[in-house]
């Protein structure tokens, strides 16, 4: 399990490796969008090989997990500006 309390201001993450645990990738992409001072992007890189196929599987896998989380993010961003909206007295 990673320890995110000790780690530095994530900006840029690559995955370039067969992985799609789907817990270490969660914390690793919440981790990068975390908002932090100073931080303006977090980019996320994401390495496909379709001529390799241990490569491409993990790249699917991660890439249905992140679009879930992406979608999650975008719903929770029109959730805080709608909390922000004023009322009409």
């Amino acid at each position: 399990m990673l320890s995110l309390s000790c780690m530095p201001v994530l900006m840029i993450v690559i995955f370039a490796f067969p992985f799609s645990y789907a817990r270490k990738l969660e914390q690793l992409v919440r981790y990068l969008i975390q908002p932090s001072p100073g931080q303006k992007d977090a980019i996320l890189y994401d390495y496909d090989d379709p001529q390799l196929a241990p490569l491409h599987r993990a790249f699917e896998k991660r890439n249905l997990f992140i679009s879930r989380l992406s979608r999650e993010a975008e719903q929770e961003v029109l959730r805080q500006a709608q909390m922000k909206l004023p009322l009409e007295p």
